[in-house]
């Protein structure tokens, strides 16, 4: 049967691509067939598909050698750049001038001096330069994806800025200022972050428990500015310009005209290049070619995106937009005559709920269990009110009217106001997430035939009740055997995060560093915790109070219930919550698994790395000792009280693998089979430091790092000690591997 062939590719193809590929293009080929239903030209489709995969092969060779071309102009160096575009707070996106041989790269630039750069300028700066490196997390979004798509290959950071060589003016340049002028003149409106949202796709000024509040809910497309809001865009132009201005014979052409400038504000996002191709495309037919259906528009769309930038298929606002978008052809197509709008509304959204999931467990790890309920409340009223009024109420700022603006901030607050009273009485009251315990070959396949089974009648001849037994067990939430504990170190940069989940209970040790502008609970620490399903943590301890290991509690506090709570130093943890001293003899049992806090014996020990809680975890076999930061004065004590019991499977590294730490006593008596580092990449302290490296590799042991592995996974059951690394560098080799 012809539907076999998708599946053929896609099998074919994960033999030699990630899961991620696996799943983009098997889910391409997917709704290629499905577009072309009718006129059965799926085998065309798919060509595209093969074309356009062998095509990213191509481009991505093209950027390694880019990437290549970087390694002598690592460190400190002299440059001239050209502003392209504010990528916010004190980050750029910039195009290299000089040197000649590196001419045309795109770096991210950032800044500390807290001078402000303009697209359109050109600098002759020193810059000190790294190659692209970021978090690799389960659950959680690739900075190095997202540099991808804008052709990034290093990062550099301005030491000094030298001199302004010219200044040009840019259409990114406009659209910062306009940006600039309406978050100044409304920066005391009660969500106003919400407008620069829905105008200018800034989401920076959006408050993180309002964003993550949508993520939860299913609705964060309504936050980013996507295909719906140009189409309300377009939709109201038009209306206004044929039934007040009468302009009926050039309202179309007009209103395109003002589409298009609404998505140069927004910075032409993918979804947005998207919609706007399509809108040109049927456009262009329709004026002087004739009849053209919206599926080989879209069709023609994505080809034109994709050979502009073959990287935009690792873009999940790519990807679910054009997925999204077949669908709404596909069911607007076969739905049933003479049902009433409603019926086929609420139908599309059934199948965005199923249709959408491949793509979102791919690129988030999970899928809101109400987006269903909410999207289909949620939408009509931001089409017919919340984003028309949100959009109205920026033009009308610009007016020189105080009792209008006034008029407007009211309407304004207050309709946001309502949504959100409604929207937070929802998060607090419903189950969130769906959630895949793991992404493999396996959950892949039944994602694709559930979507063919429940979306394309006719093509599976297995009963419907199978398939919803499939789905059953694929979302499940799987439990671990009485035997079988994980241990996952995430990597949180230059700072300890640890995760224990065991068949009774979770325990996280330490939840990394926080910044002037996030934390790693924010982006690392709670998208894993919701990636597993999980909602309460049994035990939570804290090494100490140091930033790099206490970061970011009031979020993870605010948002995960917690059983006990344990810190080597209370005191400077500063959050209104009732923590325990963390103290040599307690204890806790998991089922099998038993928790045990080694140190501090000596609570007022004046050295705060010393006060660390030093925890050992063991199952009667095996067993894993957590460090915190301690120096080797705790070590020897260790070696002293312990002795031969100090022996351990696994090792965390005292102190990130510092010169000081990890001193040839104790890694004698712990012997671990496996060492473990969690540090940043190519960090200022050179941790692990290679002495240290070398002292644990003398004994055997096998030492990762997350700097090289991203998180690492272990898993402990009967046949012994599963790891897994989670960083993949298909796309960002190491230019120059961190040392230490």
């Amino acid at each position: 049967m012809l539907f076999t062939i998708p599946l053929v590719i896609y099998c074919n193809l994960y033999l030699s691509t990630p899961a991620e590929w696996l799943v983009i293009i098997g889910t391409m080929s997917l709704v290629a067939w499905m577009g072309c239903w009718r006129i059965q030209q799926s085998l065309v489709a798919i060509f595209f598909i093969i074309i356009a995969y062998f095509f990213l092969s191509m481009s991505i060779q093209s950027f390694k050698d880019n990437v290549a071309l970087m390694a002598p102009f690592m460190g400190k160096q002299t440059v001239v750049v050209r502003i392209h575009k504010h990528k916010g707070g004190q980050s750029y996106l910039v195009k290299v001038v000089e040197p000649t041989p590196i001419k045309g790269q795109f770096w991210l630039l950032s800044t500390t001096n807290g001078s402000t750069l303009n697209p359109g300028e050109v600098w002759r700066m020193t810059v000190t330069i790294k190659p692209i490196r970021s978090s690799v997390n389960r659950g959680s979004l690739s900075q190095e994806r997202r540099l991808l798509t804008d052709w990034v290959t290093a990062k550099a950071h301005c030491v000094e800025l030298n001199e302004i060589v010219s200044s040009h003016l840019t259409v990114e340049l406009i659209r910062q200022h306009c940006l600039d002028t309406l978050a100044k003149q409304i920066a005391h409106w009660k969500y106003h972050g919400m407008m620069l949202a829905v105008l200018f796709g800034d989401k920076s000024k959006v408050s993180p428990d309002i964003k993550d509040m949508f993520v939860n809910l299913g609705i964060s497309h309504l936050l980013a500015v996507s295909g719906l809001h140009v189409g309300i865009w377009l939709f109201w132009v038009k209306c206004v310009l044929e039934h007040v201005f009468r302009a009926k014979n050039n309202a179309y052409c007009i209103a395109m005209m003002s589409t298009c400038i609404y998505a140069c504000l927004s910075g032409f996002l993918p979804p947005i290049v998207r919609v706007v191709s399509c809108l040109l495309i049927n456009y262009y037919y329709q004026a002087y070619i004739g009849y053209i259906t919206w599926a080989s528009v879209t069709w023609l769309a994505m080809s034109v995106c994709l050979l502009y930038c073959p990287f935009l298929v690792f873009d999940s606002g790519f990807s679910l937009s054009y997925l999204a978008t077949f669908l709404i052809i596909y069911v607007t197509n076969f739905s049933p005559m003479n049902q009433s709008s409603w019926y086929v509304y609420c139908r599309l959204q059934l199948f965005f709920f199923i249709g959408l999931l491949p793509i979102n467990l791919i690129f988030f790890g999970q899928y809101s269990l109400v987006s269903l309920l909410v999207n289909v409340v949620m939408i009509p009223w931001a089409s017919i009110w919340l984003i028309p009024m949100t959009i109205a109420s920026g033009l009308c700022v610009l007016m020189p009217c105080d009792q209008l603006i006034d008029a407007t901030q009211c309407l304004f607050e207050h309709s946001w106001g309502v949504t959100m009273m409604c929207l937070s009485f929802v998060h607090q009251h419903t189950p969130r997430f769906i959630s895949m315990f793991e992404q493999n070959t396996a959950n892949l396949v039944i994602v694709t035939l559930v979507m063919w089974r429940l979306m394309v009648p006719g093509t599976i001849s297995c009963p419907k009740r199978g398939v919803f037994v499939l789905l059953f067990w694929m979302f499940k939430q799987s439990g671990l055997p009485d035997d079988t504990w994980r241990m996952t170190l995430l990597d949180v940069g230059q700072g300890l995060s640890v995760v224990i989940q065991t068949s009774q209970g979770l325990i996280v040790f330490d939840t990394g560093p926080q910044t002037s502008k996030t934390s790693s609970v924010q982006t690392t620490l709670l998208p894993y915790l919701r990636y597993l399903g999980q909602s309460k943590i049994d035990l939570l301890i804290i090494s100490h109070g140091d930033n790099d290991h206490s970061g970011g509690l009031e979020p993870l506090l605010r948002h995960m219930q917690i059983g006990e709570f344990v810190s080597g130093e209370p005191e400077r943890l500063h959050i209104d919550y009732r923590v325990n001293p963390c103290h040599h003899g307690m204890k806790w049992d998991f089922g099998a698994v038993s928790v045990e806090v080694l140190s501090p014996m000596d609570i007022t020990a004046s050295q705060a790395n010393n006060r660390s809680c030093v925890v050992r975890i063991h199952d009667g076999k095996r067993q894993v000792l957590l460090t915190g930061d301690i120096t080797t004065s705790i070590e020897s004590e260790l070696v002293d009280r312990y002795q031969s019991s100090l022996r351990s499977d696994v090792v965390v590294m005292p102190h990130h693998g510092s010169y000081g730490s990890s001193s040839i006593r104790f890694i004698q008596a712990t012997r671990p089979k496996i060492a473990l580092a969690s540090a940043g990449f190519m960090n200022r302290w050179n941790h692990p430091h290679p002495d240290v490296i070398s002292r644990y590799q003398a004994f055997d042991s096998d030492v990762l790092s997350t700097t090289t592995c991203g998180m690492i996974q272990l898993q402990f059951d009967e046949s012994g000690i599963q790891t897994q690394c989670l960083r993949h560098d298909l796309l960002f080799p190491d230019i120059y591997p961190n040392d230490g």
